[in-house]
């Protein structure tokens, strides 16, 4: 097993209180679950509770990168986060993700998708390949009277692996891996997991700088 196939993780320092010792928060992007360890940065043995994780197999990094004064800080940034898992939407959803892709692979379905969803308080937009989420697009009457001028918030982006990415906060190799099976039908050993998906996360960074340097 090489370096690479073994996830870092970024965690957070939970001082202690009356109530429980310090303590390390991470958050865990294949449960998609808040995780607790001791308040230090180094190795551990994966609390994955979520069948066939790959993390019960690697364990995982831990890198503290400061305190915080609740666990939850620790959740990444998406609309779904600690709300939904993307994992149990992907499992339901794979007989027609499976159909859909079968049904363009012979050439039944060459429509180009366009279609208008409302996510809780956002707006989900979508065109060919394109997207764009405005996480404010349906405010509550205050805030329409105090939010002056309107800023636009809108996020852009182009194909379904950074959509998710966006919605759920888990990595790109985590959604394609879970693409993965859930069209194909089949579960990756932990090793296969591992480097297929820190190949994907690695493809991303590159594609992210070169976008990043042609601007």
């Amino acid at each position: 097993m090489t370096d690479r196939s073994i996830p870092r993780l970024r965690a957070l320092l939970l001082p202690a209180a009356a109530h429980h010792a310090a303590r390390a928060v991470t958050w865990c992007p294949y449960c998609e679950k808040i995780h607790y360890h001791g308040p230090v940065s180094g190795h551990r043995v994966a609390h994955c509770t979520a069948e066939g994780s790959p993390y019960a197999a690697t364990g995982y990094d831990l890198d503290l990168q400061g305190e915080a004064s609740a666990a939850v800080a620790v959740v990444p940034v998406a609309i779904y986060a600690n709300r939904r898992r993307l994992g149990d939407v992907l499992e339901r959803a794979a007989p027609t993700l499976r159909a859909v892709f079968l049904g363009r692979l012979f050439g039944r379905s060459k429509a180009k998708p366009r279609f208008e969803k409302r996510i809780g308080r956002a707006r989900l937009s979508v065109s060919g390949g394109t997207w764009a989420l405005d996480p404010d697009g349906f405010p509550t009457d205050g805030e329409l009277i105090t939010q002056r001028p309107w800023v636009d918030r809108t996020l852009r982006g182009r194909g379904l692996v950074d959509l998710l990415v966006t919605l759920y906060g888990v990595p790109p190799g985590i959604v394609v891996m879970r693409l993965l099976q859930a069209v194909l039908g089949e579960r990756f050993d932990p090793q296969a997991w591992s480097d297929i998906a820190a190949a994907v996360d690695a493809w991303a960074e590159r594609r992210t700088t070169h976008q990043e340097g042609g601007r």
